[in-house]
């Protein structure tokens, strides 16, 4: 949740769990990692006040009609856990404002940072809302594999093309069915979470994130040619031992 630090006084030992740690120019931090996640929604069993009244309320919260857990009392939607915790202290910044963002990843066990906005470094979080959470995009997760928050959007695109790519053994006529499937289903989860989102959302920057990363999935559908050239060709410009 959201803390004071001074990120010079950081080491790598301060970053325990595998999640996101976003470090603002007010000298705030938030760690947005599964630890956090699981620790709010314990506490909402004692003080179910946590969760925004808006969210067992709203009509535009309501379950899809797909989802699995439709019929169940007072179940919400999945895709909101990995946002709730730090709804409120993700809402007081703007899409556009400038964070320090640090993933640390288990597996391999790497630490990567990056300047950025808020929006771009939220990529983490809608790819876990969209896919990981929600029951029914649970499938999707491995055309997600290697695949970090701090990328940029055309290196998520490709990396997401050749997943789709070696799953599908290179079949061309079975990834156009199953791009087709996919980002038919991630564009409908969008919509619904975005429609979720502006229900209770204060500002833009979760908003911003998933809209992302609906297009990059968009994009997929496209002739993504270009954009693996592009990629393969920025890989070639690097001069051995400037790192990649």
């Amino acid at each position: 949740m959201a803390s004071r630090v001074d990120l010079n006084q950081l080491l790598q030992s301060d970053f325990q769990q595998e999640g996101l740690y976003l470090f603002f120019s007010d000298a705030h931090y938030i760690s947005i990692t599964e630890v956090e996640i699981s620790k709010f929604f314990a506490e909402t069993k004692t003080h179910p006040s946590l969760i925004p009244k808006e969210v067992i309320h709203s009509h535009d919260l309501e379950l899809c009609d797909h989802c699995p857990n439709k019929s169940k009392p007072n179940a919400f939607c999945g895709m909101l856990k990995p946002i709730l915790p730090f709804l409120k202290d993700i809402d007081r910044y703007m899409s556009y404002d400038n964070v320090t963002a640090v993933y640390k990843q288990e597996n391999p066990n790497l630490i990567s940072i990056s300047e950025t906005t808020l929006q771009e470094a939220l990529k983490y979080v809608s790819i876990l809302s969209l896919v990981q959470y929600c029951k029914t995009n649970k499938r999707y997760w491995k055309y997600f594999y290697g695949i970090t928050p701090l990328l940029e959007l055309e290196t998520v695109i490709a990396k997401t093309y050749l997943n789709l790519f070696w799953h599908c053994q290179g079949d061309q006529e079975q990834m156009k069915r199953v791009i087709a499937v996919f980002v038919r289903d991630i564009g409908d989860s969008s919509k619904f979470l975005l429609n979720r989102l502006r229900a209770i959302c204060s500002n833009d920057a979760f908003i911003n994130a998933i809209a992302n990363t609906q297009v990059s999935t968009e994009i997929l559908s496209m002739d993504v040619s270009h954009v693996l050239m592009k990629e393969f060709e920025d890989h070639n410009s690097v001069k051995p031992g400037a790192g990649v």
